[in-house]
């Protein structure tokens, strides 16, 4: 008798470098294999995954045409690779649910799915998006969570705002948590800090912000606040961890107006092996973020033992607890304050980072996927009744 197959959308795993949607989906992929052996796992991609990033329990399934990552050809390539190629997979292999795992899925098609919308910063905080992107993730959420038999989200706060976007309700809801990685801990290893200290260049205190360098993370106002910081010495430079993304030169133009140019360090994208270190040297981690889904990083961040301070704003507060200090995103002089008070009170040091290893041992990625895999279990006992 054929095992049941569950099928998810695992393009972000397949690209060389991952980041946020990549590593939650890797997870999952990871762990749901042990927690349904009698289940086939499919990682349905658009791209060959690397032979050691195919877990085991699940079988990789290369759909359609390569294009290369981020070109306008991928971009117009995804809708079709999406709303084409994947149905007619489905039906052609009898698989018994679809989980699209970044927002989008089948916009028709008889094969049960389930929908992961991580935020809808598109209606939260319009200015970083253009218009035309802005109209297309409307759109795209708009049509998967009505077409779908459940949507995952990653916070309370991102299904509250689902909830009033409105098209979902909460029976058909679910918030699951993402979790830290077991790779991120605190770190003793000299040798190890030295190698990443020397290879980055690192000055002895520095600010952090990990992400995607994109107008809706912030990070001028992270600028503005550590510019009077540096100027009196109470911190030496701001390390951004991401690659560039929409809103990179608007970052750029103002390091250059507050004489901050070599004073701000844009390391691009940062693998995983040495992100652990880079957090364990920070003297904290920024995270001003308009707005946010989950917020990975702040777990990150205090399970390597590195203060946080966050904006107050989306999810953050629900994610970090009483583990960071928060201020308001729309205020530099507000996280000016909250900086000065983490690098010069150790006490206050002390403090967060006890509830930040508390905290960051509250999410686990194991839970995460057990609570992913009853969803699936919860939409296959529906259909079949």
């Amino acid at each position: 008798m054929k095992r049941q197959q569950i099928a998810l959308d695992a393009r972000r795993m397949a690209r060389k470098r991952w980041e946020g949607i990549g590593h939650y989906v890797g997870a999952l992929a990871s762990r749901l294999p042990t927690l349904a052996p009698e289940m086939e796992f499919l990682l349905l991609t658009d791209h060959p995954l690397d032979t050691d990033k195919v877990p085991k329990g699940c079988k990789q399934v290369v759909l359609g045409q390569a294009y290369a990552e981020g070109s306008n050809q991928a971009k117009a390539y995804s809708p079709f690779w999406m709303n084409f190629l994947v149905p007619r997979f489905l039906v052609r292999e009898g698989v018994s649910l679809f989980h699209g795992t970044n927002y989008a899925m089948p916009v028709v098609g008889r094969t049960a799915c389930v929908v992961t919308v991580h935020d809808i910063a598109f209606v939260r905080v319009p200015k970083t998006f253009s218009l035309l992107h802005r109209s297309y993730l409307r759109s795209l959420v708009s049509l998967g969570v009505r077409r779908a038999d459940h949507v995952v989200v990653g916070s309370r706060a991102a299904r509250d705002d689902l909830i009033q976007m409105g098209g979902v309700d909460l029976g058909r809801l679910s918030v699951i948590h993402h979790g830290t990685d077991e790779g991120f801990s605190t770190c003793n290893d000299d040798s190890y800090l030295t190698h990443v200290r020397e290879s980055f260049g690192l000055a002895p205190r520095y600010v952090l912000h990990v992400g995607v360098v994109e107008a809706k993370k912030n990070i001028e106002t992270i600028l503005r606040a550590c510019a009077p910081l540096i100027q009196e010495h109470c911190v030496d430079e701001v390390v951004l961890a991401g690659r560039s993304g929409r809103g990179v030169e608007s970052v750029r133009l103002l390091a250059r107006q507050l004489n901050l140019e070599r004073k701000v360090r844009f390391l691009g994208y940062v693998p995983q092996d040495d992100m652990r270190g880079l957090y364990t040297l920070a003297s904290a981690l920024v995270f001003p973020s308009w707005f946010e889904g989950f917020g990975l990083p702040v777990l990150e961040a205090m399970a390597c033992g590195t203060p946080v301070v966050a904006s107050n704003s989306s999810s953050l507060p629900e994610v970090v607890g009483d583990a960071a200090l928060l201020f308001p995103p729309e205020s530099s002089d507000a996280l000016r304050v909250a900086l000065s008070r983490v690098l010069s009170d150790a006490v206050l040091r002390s403090r967060l980072i006890a509830n930040g290893f508390s905290r960051a041992r509250e999410f686990s990625w194991d839970e995460s996927a057990r609570k992913h895999m009853n969803v699936y279990r919860r939409v296959l006992a529906d259909i079949n009744q």
